[in-house]
């Protein structure tokens, strides 16, 4: 993922979208809002690795059995077809989960940036460039809800790998997020 980010403008441009839809969460419908965005931000980043790696491979297996890129295929090929369709589209699945998977390692960057504030470490910050979110977070909560939401990221991981449906997750997940002012205490 680094590597990603380094080499990457999507990339960094996907991870900034993200962490200023975090640190946007502050009331139950910007949370909702932000569960749904988050998902597009996935699907987004899933469908552009996939779009063209699925067409060349068809096109690539229609040039293995001779067929030219427009052609019709015959129906004794149709199986082939249907199994290279068939993974692609169990690829594509994971590309999903690999993209909210991104979401949530973004999300306990920010996260933790926050609880280190919070506990006052002397350690350098993950999003140096989030710094006043980060501190608005770290004096409208307390370390606890922090870790609170950094355990639900780990429970969230565990539900999306148990098949529940990916918007329920994430929108479970954000409603954790919202700034809540009243544990500061």
């Amino acid at each position: 993922m680094a590597r990603r980010l380094a080499v990457s403008q999507d990339a960094r441009s996907r991870r900034a979208e993200t962490l200023r839809e975090i640190a946007g969460i502050t009331n139950l419908s910007r949370a909702m809002l932000a569960a749904e965005k988050l998902l597009g931000v996935a699907k987004r980043d899933a469908e552009a690795l996939a779009q063209e790696r699925d067409k060349s491979e068809k096109e690539h297996l229609m040039l293995a059995y001779g067929l030219g890129v427009d052609e019709k295929i015959p129906p004794n090929l149709r199986p082939q077809f249907k199994g290279l369709e068939e993974n692609q589209k169990r690829r594509n699945t994971r590309a999903l989960r690999d993209g909210i998977d991104r979401i949530f390692t973004d999300a306990e960057s920010f996260f933790r940036d926050v609880l280190a504030l919070q506990l006052g470490a002397n350690v350098e910050m993950t999003n140096p460039e989030l710094a006043e979110d980060l501190q608005l977070r770290q004096l409208g909560t307390n370390a606890a809800a922090s870790i609170a939401v950094l355990d639900a990221i780990t429970e969230s991981r565990k539900r999306l790998a148990s098949n529940v449906r990916d918007l329920l997750v994430l929108e479970s997940l954000c409603t954790l997020m919202i700034l809540r002012r009243d544990l500061a205490a």
